[in-house]
């Protein structure tokens, strides 16, 4: 038999080669797909927002824990400082520890601090009243967002023409006067729930005598309500039970003395959908104060001081840090709502870097007080550390107006991560 040519063995070695490669490209083929992870853990967002509030016109908004703030609706400011005064726009601020601060107004002998919030997507208030007091609706996101009011009032919820989808354009700001809503002069729970997007909601009363400001909280069944000053003429603890079954509540009042029940502060009967508001300066001996509510199921709770002018109160939490950052002066009221004595070591640091350092003994189930320094013009930052949980309050009064700017606990929770599962049907 003949050899093959070198061509027909060129072309034969040409064609094997062809062959496996083939084979290799099917056997590939042929192997199962690997299998992609169709679940991560990824990290939340950590920077938190907060709104601030003007009660009216010519505002001090004292800022502190920020990295970027501005007017409703406008770019970043590059002047930014901890206190911008002169101030009538809602002003937004973000920052990754969590601002603080508050929104102060002083008109001659008249006071308003609003505390700063963060915008919500569901809250609560208690009101002393319906007349004069007007809800103040902010949406600082670039989106709309649309917010349902449900106001429960002495006699049953009260039902009201505009209090359901009130709508918000982008970085639009509503005012809504309760006495447009109901005509009842009552005290009043107020449920705030968005049906789309977030809002900052703050509740305002102004009169010629009187001028005061709350921002939402939650429902819970023990709140705590720092800030009433020596000498106050009215102390009034509001609540609204917001089921639909009666829920009984009780008061505790922390003063100078171990913490009492006053009078007409136990067995309180809530019935559903309704509002009862409890007098409590009978009971206070002219002392400075808190007070504590407990009940059987959620209930709104608030608290409204009056020392010649007004204030309100929305709750605040108990901890072994707290902070906040206010207009300079004041008294701080520290309370100690457990059964341990407590040793609270103050540090009140002006915008100037003036810093002044204050100890302070609560004992259990008191209130304790200290005056802060007023050499802080620009504002100052109040932080206490104890041994024992407190909770409490700045309070001023004086000529210059009434108002409590309450302590909170430091920083943000930092949020835990998520897992986010990849779906392939999504485009």
């Amino acid at each position: 038999m003949a050899k093959p040519t070198p061509v027909l063995r060129r072309i034969g070695e040409t064609l094997l080669g062809f062959l496996v490669l083939a084979g290799i490209l099917v056997g590939l083929t042929a192997l199962p797909a690997a299998q992609l992870s169709r679940v991560s853990t990824i990290q939340s967002t950590r920077s938190t927002k907060v709104v601030c509030v003007p009660a009216a016109a010519d505002a001090s908004i004292y800022i502190d824990n920020v990295e970027s703030a501005a007017p409703l609706g406008w770019g970043q400011l590059t002047d930014w400082r901890p206190v911008q005064k002169h101030q009538s726009a809602p002003m937004v601020a973000q920052g990754v520890d969590g601002p603080r601060g508050g929104a102060h107004n002083v008109s001659g002998s008249l006071a308003t601090l609003v505390p700063c919030m963060r915008p919500i997507s569901e809250g609560v208030l208690a009101l002393p009243a319906t007349a004069d007091t007007e809800l103040r609706i902010v949406n600082p996101d670039g989106t709309e967002a649309a917010v349902d009011l449900t106001l429960y009032g002495v006699d049953g919820e009260i039902q009201s023409l505009g209090a359901r989808g009130i709508a918000l354009a982008a970085y639009e700001e509503r005012t809504i006067a309760l006495s447009v809503l109901t005509a009842e002069a009552t005290p009043v729970g107020v449920t705030v729930k968005a049906s789309r997007g977030r809002a900052a909601v703050v509740a305002v009363t102004q009169t010629e005598s009187r001028s005061s400001a709350t921002v939402p909280s939650t429902l819970a069944t023990n709140h705590l309500l720092p800030g009433i000053p020596a000498g106050a003429t009215g102390a009034t603890v509001v609540l609204a039970n917001p089921s639909q079954e009666r829920i009984v509540a009780d008061l505790t009042v922390f003063g100078n003395t171990p913490a009492f029940t006053p009078a007409g502060g136990t067995d309180i009967s809530i019935a559903p959908l309704s509002s009862v508001a409890v007098p409590l300066e009978a009971s206070l001996a002219g002392e400075a104060a808190a007070v504590s509510v407990t009940s059987e199921s959620p209930v709104i709770a608030g608290l409204s001081v009056v020392h010649q002018d007004a204030a309100e109160i929305a709750p605040v939490s108990a901890a072994t840090e707290l902070v906040t950052f206010t207009a300079t002066g004041g008294t701080l009221q520290l309370t100690n709502p457990g059964s341990a004595p407590a040793k609270a070591e103050i540090v009140a640091t002006g915008v100037e870097e003036t810093e002044v350092t204050l100890s302070l003994d609560v004992g259990p189930g008191q209130t304790a007080v200290t005056e802060l320094p007023t050499d802080a013009p620009n504002g100052q930052r109040v932080t206490v550390s104890s041994d024992q949980p407190l909770f409490g309050a700045v309070v001023e009064v004086g000529d210059s107006g009434t108002w409590v700017a309450p302590l909170e606990i430091p920083g943000v929770a930092v949020p835990e991560p998520i897992a986010a599962e990849l779906d392939p049907s999504l485009r």
